[in-house]
């Protein structure tokens, strides 16, 4: 009777530690899918800003371009921020990117996300419209390190380029937004 018993405390305590595992395990994740929109609201003043160096991506994974399999772009039936932008979309924001990647959260180094859909513009060496580094880092908790320009032409025919650069401390499965006067980012973390 006694070994029975403490059979099924063993079991209960085997147990309870398996599902403490796992909730911390939700809560820090290896693994997680990021989710970002870069946006513009074009109704604002722009605010011009320096252009991405030639080399803006050389310490940062491409995410296009990437053997690494720990990153991959999910399937754009996996995102979730869609809803949120056709809402800002009919407010008048436009939408300049919106990617979705897995990582491990101790990468070590930024994703490098481009608009290559679009023609790059006469900007000198061509840059993408969109570029964008997104590094997330987990020290005491989530945080995300976004840098986006936003290159275009001007009516004259100038190039004119914006910033947005943020720091954000982060939580699973909350959409985050990063503000500016003309641009914005939405961010979205969760375990994969």
């Amino acid at each position: 009777m006694k070994s029975a018993r403490s059979l099924l405390s063993n079991g209960a305590a085997l147990l309870c530690l398996t599902l403490i595992a796992a909730s911390v395990r939700a809560q820090n994740p290896e693994t997680v899918i990021v989710e970002v929109a870069f946006f513009s609201q074009p109704s604002s003043r722009l605010l011009p800003a320096e252009p991405a160096d030639l080399d803006w991506a050389d310490q940062a994974l491409v995410l296009r371009e990437t053997a690494n399999s720990q990153v991959r772009e999910i399937d754009t039936t996996r995102q979730e921020l869609n809803d949120e932008m056709a809402r800002m979309s009919r407010q008048g924001y436009r939408l300049q990117l919106h990617k979705a990647w897995t990582q491990p959260v101790g990468l070590g180094m930024p994703i490098a996300v481009t608009d290559t859909d679009s023609p790059a513009s006469n900007m000198g060496t061509d840059p993408q419209r969109v570029q964008g580094l997104v590094g997330i880092d987990q020290g005491s908790g989530l945080e995300a390190n976004v840098s986006f320009w936003l290159n275009h032409v001007a009516a004259d025919g100038s190039p004119i380029t914006e910033r947005i650069e943020q720091t954000r401390k982060l939580r699973l499965d909350e959409t985050h937004y990063l503000d500016h006067p003309s641009l914005g980012v939405l961010i979205r973390l969760r375990a994969n």
